[in-house]
């Protein structure tokens, strides 16, 4: 299949998000400066990024083949001029964009991608993302040292060959990522902006980066990203109008006092990511499909996202973040999860329940609501809290009855149905079904995103039947944004936003 776009890119600028900004005092050249506030990255550098804030920052020091579009939730053309896929979608072609230059002013080729994607495998250089080019063919033998190349190649100046391990219908979506954007040889991106200057624990000053060649006349000349260790701390900036926007650092214990007092200016978001109630099915009291049944149709979920948490969370009634859109296999529901369809006293009789998960505010907020849905379902139910270390290793080595866990995935959704998958490290739960892990390395060989999903709905529909998990709901992210620009601000699924439209 080729893919080719006549009428010019839709730069990152226009295919991501807006953020809002403030008009300083005029500059000698007539710039503006948008101040942002997150937690310190620990890294721009692609194959270092790790945490949201890195990633958050990097996206506007890098582009890729790819951009994400929020608006559409689709991936859109940037340093891909074009690309040719194989019928069998193993092998990839892209031509490049000519006239491409680095914030340093060297040219971007194809080679570019094949030494930067190569540097992240490379064992020697550490790269705590290097499992992110695990798609390419060989990518994961030559990261653990076993010898051989990873599947990237520079046939030409300007054309790049992938070779991937199996098919990967939404590459385009994954290789939007800043992790896999190339660097120069001086690790300079090739973004809209560069970064001027970064005094630890003050302040990252961005600016423009002269050889962006969609530079538009609107754009904040100077991004401040200015670090807060706390939420009281970044919320404190915003209201005194130090800050244009917080990213990640909202504090979601305060939403129904912070919606009252700030209005449209506390902006919600849906995210790639899931809450469940996950059930030990390794254990020999594990709890019985009927029971679980009646667990899954007495969680009132609209109560407790409504009322309890009011962050933005969706209700979810199956396995897949709606964030995916009508694109993805999202929007699949299980049937008999609706609240009320439990009766009262109907699991009368049944083993007491021991609800577990880390301590938190909110966190014990949502055990405790869920803990009088259960007992008005008429189970017996103990809650039990603790520290994060020892939460996750109670979970992970099977010492528990029903756990809250959450789950985030990436561009491509297939990653939810594989945490379900017998072996996989998410899998808590200890789930094995042999029909569905064949639906799922089914899914994992078809080329086409459509088959694809008619695959995955068939798994999903396994999934709904067993019950290895009860879907609680589709989470949210929460930003601070000036009134003036709520409008334009669209972070995508990831969490990021760019920032040079401002």
């Amino acid at each position: 299949m080729d893919r080719s776009w006549q009428a010019g890119w839709l730069p990152v600028a226009a295919a991501l998000a807006l953020v809002a900004c403030r008009q300083e005092a005029p500059s000698g050249d007539g710039g503006r400066t948008l101040t942002v506030v997150i937690a310190e990255p620990s890294s721009l550098d692609p194959a270092f990024l790790q945490g949201t804030n890195d990633f958050q920052v990097a996206a506007n020091l890098h582009a890729g083949l790819f951009a994400n579009d929020p608006a559409s939730g689709q991936a859109v053309p940037a340093m891909a001029d074009s690309y040719d896929a194989s019928p069998d979608g193993l092998t990839w072609t892209f031509a490049l964009r000519p006239g491409m230059q680095f914030a340093d002013g060297q040219p971007v080729a194809a080679e570019d991608f094949v030494r930067s994607w190569t540097r992240i495998l490379d064992p020697s250089t550490g790269s705590p993302g290097a499992d992110a080019l695990y798609f390419l063919k060989g990518a994961r033998a030559f990261n653990e040292g076993k010898g051989g190349r990873p599947g990237v190649e520079a046939v030409a100046p300007l054309s790049l060959r992938v070779e991937l391990e199996d098919p990967q219908p939404y590459l385009p979506e994954i290789l939007a990522s800043p992790r896999l954007a190339p660097v120069s040889a001086g690790l300079a991106g090739a973004g809209a902006y560069a970064v001027s200057s970064w005094e630890r624990r003050q302040r990252i000053v961005l600016t423009l980066n002269p050889h962006h060649p969609w530079r538009r006349p609107e754009a904040a000349q100077t991004v401040v990203v200015r670090p807060a260790t706390s939420e009281d701390s970044a919320l404190a900036w915003f209201e005194s109008g130090q800050a244009d926007v917080v990213m990640g650092l909202v504090p979601a214990g305060r939403t129904r006092e912070l919606q009252s007092r700030l209005g449209r200016q506390l902006v919600k978001a849906p995210m790639r990511s899931e809450f469940y109630f996950m059930f030990n099915l390794s254990r020999p009291d594990a709890l019985a499909l009927d029971a679980r049944r009646v667990f899954a149709a007495a969680m009132d979920r609209e109560g407790l996202v409504g009322q309890v948490l009011a962050g933005g969370q969706v209700p979810a009634y199956g396995y897949v973040p709606d964030a995916y859109g009508d694109s993805g296999p999202g929007n699949l529901r299980c049937p008999g999860f609706a609240a009320g369809h439990a009766r009262a006293g109907h699991a009368a009789g049944s083993r007491p329940l021991e609800l577990m998960s880390n301590g938190s505010e909110t966190l014990k907020t949502i055990l405790e609501f869920t803990e009088q849905s259960l007992k008005a379902a008429g189970f017996s139910v103990t809650l039990r809290l603790m520290e994060w270390k020892t939460f996750l290793g109670l979970v992970q080595g099977g010492d528990f009855d029903v756990a809250r866990y959450s789950l985030t995935g990436g561009p491509d959704p297939i990653d939810f149905f594989e945490n379900f998958t017998t072996g996989h490290p998410n899998n808590v739960g200890r789930f094995s079904l042999s029909a569905y892990d064949a639906l799922v390395a089914e899914a994992r060989g078809a080329a086409d995103r459509a088959d694809r999903n008619r695959i995955l709905a068939r798994a999903h529909a396994l999934l709904c039947d067993a019950l290895p998990a009860v879907p609680v709901y589709f989470s949210s992210q929460l930003y601070l944004v000036r009134e003036s620009l709520v409008d334009r601000f669209r972070p995508d699924p990831e969490g990021v936003a760019n920032w040079d439209r401002l």
